[in-house]
């Protein structure tokens, strides 16, 4: 049987941000009742990575999880549609997409349903989903926020003149900028990070430390 799933997806393939509330269908093809094989260690539940047509033979750490399509929870179809084996290997497509600095990173227009969610089972064998992510972002982060964060403690505690406020507020627009781009520049889109991060300019430095008493560095940035 056929029988469409319109499920969740990020707004970014691998990016744990769902907030644009989008959607896309996906289709199962196949028998109309699956079983899935779950093993059962002392560490963990494994499914099995294929979907069987029959009941599969169980050991004695196995359980075998019937699933009749008509009636599947979204959690069940979409196992089925991941875990059921390829008849025809999937041909992905890319779309060119430059990042900030120029390079060139072919992002993937036709992810599979198995891109986005792996499936898990509980011990007794209830499936569900968790989103794939790819935690990796961008090392220029970090240390970008501290000096926005040192910027902007800079402006709220002191009294500037006219002139060296305009010279703060200037670089302050500067990193913040940079910050906005590296938020979703992630490691992966790269084949090598450019070590970019704009410097807090030498006359600023001098005048923050001509002030009194110097502004303590911002806490750990946590990302």
């Amino acid at each position: 049987m056929e029988k469409t799933l319109t499920i969740k997806i990020p707004n970014e393939l691998w990016v744990n941000d769902f907030s644009e509330n989008k959607t896309a269908d996906f289709t199962y093809s196949g028998p109309d009742k699956v079983w899935f094989l779950v093993e059962k260690t002392d560490t963990s539940v494994i499914v099995s990575p294929v979907t069987y047509a029959a009941e599969p033979q169980v050991r004695e750490n196995e359980i075998a999880v019937a699933v009749e399509i008509a009636t599947a929870t979204e959690a069940e179809l979409a196992a089925a549609i991941i875990l059921q084996p390829e008849l025809t290997p999937h041909q992905y497509t890319h779309t060119k997409q430059i990042n900030y600095d120029g390079s060139v990173y072919y992002a993937i227009s036709n992810p599979k349903l198995n891109d986005y969610y792996d499936v898990l089972s509980s011990q007794t064998g209830t499936l569900s989903l968790v989103s794939i992510t790819k935690n990796q972002p961008n090392p220029n982060l970090t240390p970008a926020l501290q000096k926005q964060q040192l910027i902007e403690k800079y402006l709220a505690d002191y009294e500037f003149d006219a002139e060296d406020r305009a010279k703060v507020e200037a670089y302050l627009a500067i990193i913040s900028a940079y910050v906005a781009k590296v938020k979703t520049a992630y490691v992966w889109k790269f084949i090598t990070v450019p070590n970019d991060v704009p410097e807090i300019p030498a006359e600023l430095m001098a005048l923050f430390n001509t002030l009194t008493p110097p502004v303590a560095a911002p806490a750990p940035v946590q990302i």
